[in-house]
């Protein structure tokens, strides 16, 4: 699941490729701190994002020193064929690290698979880390994942037998 959520939020550009899309975003606040760092808060953030990813929330927060974003409330990541949504969900850029909880379901429509339930931690494919991955473990609410994983489709066109070639009728054997 690709994700480019935002370490330090600006009004025109997103860190990670990503820009405020035109839903949403209702209210954007933004308190500076002493050492030069801020905190955005945003109210119905949308997002729409390098690879056709969007992401909603009913709010969200950004620590610029920590380079964390916490999505809060009915948030939903949304790319071509996948689908994560979830009660909260925290992404670290610096990291890749997204961490999502609470009414957890992803959705894979290319692979046929469905996850409910736990907590998951998805780290992205970085410039220090050469694959992505994804877990899912029993939630702080003890209810464990189910997961619906379906097999590859079968090939459209099944391997046929490889049978010799036929001899024109005309030569001698």
């Amino acid at each position: 699941m690709c994700v480019g959520v935002l370490a330090t939020w600006n009004p025109a550009r997103a860190q990670e490729g990503c820009e405020f899309g035109n839903q949403g975003n209702d209210v954007v606040v933004r308190e500076a701190l002493p050492n030069g760092y801020q905190i955005t808060y945003i109210t119905r953030p949308h997002f729409v994002c390098d690879g056709g990813v969007q992401i909603w929330a009913d709010s969200a927060v950004a620590y610029s020193a920590q380079g964390m974003s916490h999505l809060i409330g009915a948030v939903r990541f949304l790319e071509e064929g996948r689908e994560l949504s979830s009660d909260e969900a925290r992404y670290f850029s610096d990291l890749g690290r997204l961490q999502a909880y609470g009414n957890l379901r992803v959705r894979d429509d290319e692979e046929g698979s469905t996850i409910e339930n736990g907590s998951l931690v998805y780290l992205r494919r970085t410039a220090f880390r050469d694959a992505e991955s994804m877990t899912i473990v029993t939630g702080d609410d003890g209810v464990r994942p189910r997961a619906l994983l379906l097999p590859p489709p079968p090939d459209s066109t099944p391997a046929e037998k490889a049978l010799p070639e036929e001899m024109p009728a005309d030569s001698a054997v």
